[in-house]
């Protein structure tokens, strides 16, 4: 009896191991071919899941499944990320899975800490040739809604609401350059008064994690945010009700940088919906990491999901200016990037 009791305390174990997979190697490695040269990307890859007792995903059982996950490496394949920030993501296993799909996929490992997410069981992924520095971790705070210097206040019962699908951690691309990681996935549904109010107070959330990240060169907040843009339209040029973007952008001082500003009107697309289409998913970066932004797109030739992949290529071996499409930044947010280059310059020089 007491082999019995062992032996269902190890499969336990096992199973807890298979959701949860957060640790950073002691000695962190970078498999990237040009350690001068950083693809990250952002892509939520619609219920990649086992097809096994799945409630939710709307896939034909495992065999459904296992052929999405194919769909969804091969548009991975295509991408090329050194670093890809995944949403929608069952566990490890599935993780793991996809990773042996790719091509690449030696060269990639998966890290993921498991959120708080019953209704979906979906979670953020991190698979990467960069391995994190330090373990990923996540956030139990909470935030008020609605939020008072929010614009989502017609809510009929006040309440509490956290961010349950997103990870933290860090990642040295340099020598001299370490930045912080955000991972995130927002609620759904960005006109629906309710969630814009929960929303609001899940981008509090975030905004506070960013302000405690510590002993990193610029930090970098991205997934799906669930919601538009109100400084940087769409190509539809949806209105957000909601100031989670701006509450998010605001978390350093200069504040954090939209990349979609980066590019065409016209490309800001990152999400279908019948025939509808939006940009929802979002990457926000600080100033001192612009100087080394060379292209931002949205890949929407690509049909696994529902969503379009976010990318952004970074050159660290020189920095300049990127070259704005449609550019609607601030004065100050200009300067705040001027000034950036010339540090790197005279640093450079020194």
């Amino acid at each position: 009896m007491w082999m019995c009791m062992l032996m269902m305390v190890c499969c336990l174990a096992v199973v807890v191991a298979q959701s949860t997979c957060p640790v950073a190697p002691a000695v962190p490695g970078d498999r990237r071919k040009d350690k001068e040269r950083l693809v990250l990307a952002t892509y939520n890859v619609e219920w990649l899941f086992d097809g096994v007792n799945d409630k939710l995903a709307p896939w034909d059982g495992e065999a459904g499944a296992m052929a999405h996950l194919r769909n969804v490496a091969r548009d991975m394949d295509v991408i090329g990320a050194d670093v890809f920030v995944l949403q929608e993501v069952e566990d490890c296993t599935v993780l793991e899975t996809l990773r042996k799909a790719l091509i690449d996929g030696s060269q990639y490992r998966g890290y993921l800490v498991q959120g708080t997410e019953t209704a979906t069981g979906q979670d953020v992924a991190l698979l990467s040739k960069i391995d994190p520095i330090i373990d990923l971790y996540r956030t139990s705070a909470r935030a008020p809604y609605p939020n008072p210097s929010g614009s989502c206040r017609q809510v009929k019962t006040p309440d509490d609401t956290g961010v349950s699908k997103h990870f933290i951690t860090k990642l040295r691309l340099t020598e001299n350059v370490t930045i912080g990681l955000v991972g995130l996935h927002l609620i759904a549904w960005p006109t629906d008064k309710t969630r814009c109010a929960k929303r609001e107070a899940q981008a509090a959330v975030i905004s506070s994690a960013v302000k405690g990240i510590k002993g990193v060169q610029g930090t970098v907040v991205l997934g799906d945010y669930n919601d538009y843009s109100s400084s940087v339209p769409d190509a539809r040029g949806d209105v957000p009700t909601s100031r989670v973007v701006d509450i998010i952008k605001s978390s350093t001082t200069p504040a954090l940088i939209e990349a979609g500003s980066f590019m065409p009107r016209s490309r800001r697309v990152s999400h279908r919906y019948g025939s509808l289409t939006s940009m929802i998913d979002h990457c926000l970066l600080s100033p001192s990491l612009v100087p080394y932004l060379r292209t931002v797109s949205t890949l929407t030739e690509l049909s696994a999901s529902d969503h379009y992949p976010l990318v952004m290529t970074f050159n660290f071996s020189s920095a300049s200016a990127p070259e704005a499409a449609e550019q609607t930044l601030s004065p100050t947010t200009w300067w705040a990037i001027a000034f950036a280059v010339v540090l790197i310059i005279i640093g450079t020089r020194l």
